[in-house]
Order: C-alpha cells, then structure tokens, then sequence
C-alpha cells in the first residue's frame, strides 16, 4: 500500500510506459537542486566547515524524523494504527504462510552472505 501511494503521489509514475514519463515534479526539482546546493558550498568550503556540517547533518534527520512522528501521532485514526500494529494477533501465529515466508526471507539474506564470505575465502 505504501509503494503505490509513493509511486502515484510521489513519483507521478504513469500506468504504462506509452503514456510517457511526464514532466518533472517541481517540488522534488527544487529538492534536489537545494540538497546538491548544500554539498557543494561544504566541499567547496573544505575542512573548515566539514566540522559544522557533520553536526548539522548528524542532526537534522532526528529533527526532521521526530517532527514526522508528532504529525503521524496527531492524525486521525493514528490511534487505531498504532494499536493494530502493537496488538497481537494470536490466529495468525498458528498460520503457515507467515512463517514460510519468514524463512523464504531469512534464507535469501543468508545466501548473499555467505556468496560474499566464499567469495573472499576463495584464492584468486
């Protein structure tokens, strides 16, 4: 639900490829513009800003993150999210499906490690 909420709202996407791409969205333009802006005046800078903006960079998305909380927290039904996602639904425990898919996962993110741990270990 999240990813076609992104796509459509976000992103613009069309249906299909025949329709065409569009036009950029301005707002993610200016975003962009903004954010290769700022790393530009710190590169260009050097070490002498490095240091303040290692603060501000370090920070800043704990500003932006507990800001988005406060706005979730204070949307209508955000009560009623909160306490589907923190309440647990015991019929769903004895379902196979959600346990084979766990394991699905959990053995693909195990197979791209150990591949990276042989291709280490094996002499060039």
């Amino acid at each position: 639900m999240f990813f076609f909420i992104f796509r459509k709202e976000v992103l613009h996407e069309k249906d299909q490829i025949d329709d065409g791409i569009g036009a950029p969205n301005w707002q993610l333009t200016v975003c962009l513009l903004v954010s290769w802006t700022l790393i530009f005046l710190i590169l260009i800078r050097g070490v002498q800003s490095s240091g303040k903006a290692a603060y501000f960079l370090a920070l800043f998305p704990y500003v932006v993150l507990t800001g988005l909380l406060i706005r979730g927290v204070t949307l209508p039904g955000a009560v009623n999210g909160i306490l589907f996602f923190i309440t647990p639904q015991w019929d769903q425990l004895l379902n196979a499906k959600v346990e084979t898919g766990f394991y699905k996962k959990d053995r693909k993110e195990i197979s791209f490690s150990v591949n990276g741990i042989l291709f280490f270990i094996t002499p060039q």
